[in-house]
């Protein structure tokens, strides 16, 4: 077997040996640099002096320590918003579109269709492949599958929706 059929044979090896005295001859022709050289400016940034700390009270260490990371927990039932009384299980496109509504509480399924009532009270407009849109209270919201949440159709209706219920609409300044 000659040489170049052992190099052709074990091509992995030869390329990992070369490699490796490819970087040893750098290494041998490139000097280190010297103990002690600092490329950078030293002078840019020092350590402050102990007299510059800011001392901190017991109580105001305690307030820190005792803050959670993640912020406040919420108060249950503060949010104004109403839950749903009903979630959208699932969309029969054929013959006819016909959204399938689970009623909270129950093991009651509706089937509803364009122009039928929530049982919260709203009226289905549209039922699409992916979702349903329904009117509230003179706004629009679409709810697709999957999600407990509904989407405002229009800015009237988003500003209202993410208002707390209580609060009196605002007022735009001029």
């Amino acid at each position: 077997m000659t040489l170049v059929e052992r190099f052709k044979r074990h091509r992995v090896a030869v390329t990992l040996l070369g490699a490796a005295l490819a970087g040893g001859a750098a290494g041998a022709l490139v000097p280190p640099p010297r103990a002690g050289a600092d490329t950078t400016d030293s002078a840019a940034w020092r350590l402050p002096p102990p007299s510059a700390a800011v001392p901190v009270t017991d109580a105001e260490f305690d307030l820190v320590r005792s803050a959670s990371i993640f912020g406040a927990p919420a108060a249950a039932g503060k949010s104004g918003v109403k839950a749903p009384s009903w979630r959208l299980t699932a969309i029969i496109t054929r013959p006819a579109p016909v959204a399938l509504v689970a009623v909270d509480g129950s093991r009651q399924v509706l089937p509803l269709r364009a122009g039928d009532s929530l049982p919260d009270g709203g009226v289905v407009t549209a039922v699409a492949a992916n979702g349903l849109v329904y009117s509230r209270q003179g706004c629009s919201f679409e709810r697709r599958l999957y999600t407990a949440s509904e989407t405002p159709l229009g800015d009237a209706c988003a500003a209202s929706a993410s208002a707390p219920a209580q609060a009196p609409p605002k007022t735009p300044r001029k």
